[in-house]
């Protein structure tokens, strides 16, 4: 494990008045890769969960323009051009950290498997902790990177899986570590714990999904595929570093499906006393189904299955507790399909009451009135469904970027920009820039993008916008992870 500290030099620190403009700031480079809190506050009655009438532009606040940035050029994170493996792997997660700082976990195709970043705005420095190499086993690599907010002290969750060979086949075993936000830039890092172990060659590990209740106290939920054809089974633990190691056999069943897509993109909510589960289905049965499980991960007999939508692929991408209100902020994204290629997405956005969790559906939440236009969308081409993408919430606010998909017959390269869609909670739409309204129009291939809110206000705001983008450089092709500050007006 090793800190660095790094002072970016060259990078011109700017005011609030002297910003510069979006288009033609950085330089250009180049291919692509590819969060949900606890809330422990009891259920109470709030207003009820009603559908919110479609075409809902705003919400207690007014539409923003995102068009300049706070330094001249982007504070580099780290260049993979010299490291040992020059590709991040596709998990992700950036938070607040301490006092102005901004911290990035990125997992990465080799060792380290992940590193994680403070980036402390006030001097521009980078501190970079790497992850340890892994103890025995082969191939280790990053399987999620989960990031829960809480009031004072969030909490990381990784969890690394590590190939163990056998003289009758060969196992894999998953670890995970819990950071706290305010761990120092320094370090150390926590000892990583058993998370599930001894999954063997004819066992198919299809999602896992990671909750941390504290850095020493994790739920966590697997579905796992086994037999010729494959049956897949999700079930859940609550493990800890001093809890028995958990096995697919051990394991509490909560439902099965000859279908790997059914449990594929598993989303995890705390309150109540209880963790709600969804997933969106696969497309034979096109929707999002939802279980509701005691947070002992103690389940006597499977729960019932709760039908959130069907007839379409829509999944849950955004799912945190409200700041202000017993509720859950929850953004659903829907792909539209023309023959077997997307033609478009539709996005849902509300708040749920804890108290309707077990029952509440699409149908409960506001329709955005936006575009369906898939190169408009703040989507990645390799995302693979609607709900592989991630829209984590920050004091009620989110805001997604990407791409959007592209026309492989008429768009010989990556399309240049990020589209950006900032809701909050109550359905309003504070910015939504497209075409040449993009972000970052002047470069291309990213690889992937997420933001999280450095002040919001009614009428400004400003986020710190962190993206991974492909370079190649004298023929070799790397990852570069930039920051900077957004503005928006």
């Amino acid at each position: 494990m090793r800190g660095t500290l790094r002072v970016v030099a060259g990078v011109g620190l700017m005011g609030a008045i002297a910003c510069t403009s979006i288009l033609g700031d950085f330089t250009a480079g180049e291919t692509a890769h590819q969060t949900e809190p606890d809330a422990t506050a009891p259920g109470g009655a709030v207003a009820d969960a009603g559908g919110a009438p479609d075409g809902a532009t705003e919400a207690g606040a007014q539409q923003l323009s995102c068009s300049t940035w706070l330094w001249n050029q982007p504070l580099v994170v780290e260049d993979l051009l010299l490291a040992p493996s020059h590709t991040f792997s596709g998990k992700y997660a950036v938070f607040p950290g301490d006092t102005g700082d901004v911290r990035i976990v990125a997992g990465k195709s080799g060792t380290p498997t992940f590193s994680v970043y403070t980036v402390t705005k006030s001097s521009m420095q980078v501190q970079q902790l790497d992850a340890p190499a892994a103890d025995g086993g082969t191939l280790p690599f990053v399987a999620v990177i989960r990031h829960v907010s809480a009031a004072l002290g969030g909490t990381t969750a990784v969890v690394v899986g590590q190939h163990s060979p056998i003289p009758m086949g060969s196992t894999t075993s998953y670890s995970v570590t819990t950071l706290n936000d305010l761990m120092p830039a320094a370090g150390p890092l926590p000892a990583p714990f058993p998370f599930l172990s001894q999954v063997t060659s004819a066992q198919t590990v299809d999602d896992l999904g990671v909750l941390p209740f504290s850095t020493t106290d994790v739920f966590e939920a697997a579905s796992i595929g086994t037999g010729n054809p494959p049956v897949y089974t999700l079930g859940v633990a609550r493990i800890s570093p001093t809890s028995p190691a958990v096995t697919p056999s051990t394991l509490a069943p909560i439902a099965t499906s000859p279908n790997e897509a059914d449990f594929s993109a598993i989303r995890l909510l705390h309150t109540n006393s209880s963790v709600y589960i969804y997933d969106l289905n696969d497309l034979s049965t096109p929707g999002t189904s939802a279980w509701t499980v005691p947070d002992t991960a103690i389940v006597p007999s499977p729960p019932p299955k709760q039908v959130v939508a069907s007839g379409q692929s829509i999944g849950v991408i955004g799912l945190s507790p409200n700041t202000s209100a017993p509720a859950a902020d929850i953004f659903m994204l829907e792909e539209d399909f023309s023959g077997q290629f997307t033609s478009g997405y539709k996005y849902y956005v509300g708040t749920v009451p804890f108290t309707s969790l077990s029952s509440w559906t699409v149908a409960n939440l506001t329709k955005l009135n936006r575009s369906v236009s898939a190169f408009g969308a703040p989507v990645f081409n390799g995302s693979g469904s609607p709900a592989q993408n991630l829209a984590p919430w920050f004091q009620d606010n989110t805001m997604l970027l990407g791409p959007g998909l592209r026309n492989g017959v008429t768009d010989a390269g990556p399309g240049p920009g990020l589209n950006l869609l900032w809701v909050n909670s109550e359905g309003g739409i504070r910015a939504d820039q497209v075409g040449q309204n993009e972000i970052l129009n002047d470069r291309a291939d990213f690889i992937w993008a997420g933001a999280v809110p450095a002040h919001i206000a009614a009428t400004s705001a400003s986020w710190d916008v962190v993206w991974v983008e492909a370079i190649t450089v004298a023929g070799v092709t790397h990852d570069v992870m930039r920051m900077n500050e957004l503005q928006c007006q």
